[in-house]
């Protein structure tokens, strides 16, 4: 799962993360400002479906402080969720799990551009703020042909909201392991 606990977010390769006057990548982003009475918010995401370099879909924002002794540390809890038209799946939750994520301030979803040549990206309050406010950024990065635009009405999606824990009926004895492979510079 993207993030994990041993690289993050991963490392970044910056010709690929920052827009370039004569590159291929292209990067847009659009702010907005929730208030405890807002509702979802959507947006075009307009791509090239020839290009084989994915389209990264971010959604960040400052949360304000937690209280140290919380049982959940984040307070404004937002939601990202891509809608790929013709994709499998159909829908993308923000760091690229099954559900939506409830405990970071930054979410990710990466996906092929598809061949409609655009996404729907959803932007929701995943509970209610908890402050009178809440600024948060999209940002959409890789073969975008234009800037990211508002779309009303919002359409239809999953909020794929967890309301009671997720339990397996895998034994921790037989789950099977992950490897990973680090690389140190010397010194």
């Amino acid at each position: 799962l993207i993030p994990d606990i041993f690289g993050g977010f991963g490392m970044p390769i910056l010709d690929n993360a920052v827009t370039m006057p004569s590159g291929t990548h292209k990067m847009f982003y659009i702010s907005e400002e929730f208030s405890p009475s807002s509702g979802a918010s959507a947006f075009t995401i307009a791509c090239s479906s020839q290009s084989t370099i994915p389209v990264t879909v971010v959604l960040a924002w400052t949360d304000p402080a937690g209280f140290t002794a919380s049982k959940k540390q984040l307070v404004n809890d937002l939601d990202l969720i891509v809608l790929v038209p013709n994709g499998s799946p159909s829908q993308l939750f923000g760091n690229m799990r099954q559900f939506a994520d409830q405990s970071n301030n930054v979410e990710r979803t990466i996906c092929a551009c598809p061949s409609t040549g655009t996404l729907t990206a959803i932007v929701r309050p995943g509970d209610a703020l908890k402050t009178s406010s809440q600024t948060w950024y999209l940002v959409a990065n890789g073969p975008i042909s234009s800037a990211i635009t508002k779309l009303t009405p919002v359409p239809s999606y999953s909020a794929g909201r967890i309301t009671a824990p997720a339990t397996t009926s895998t034994s921790c004895t037989s789950a099977s392991r992950s490897s990973y492979l680090l690389y140190f510079n010397s010194g």
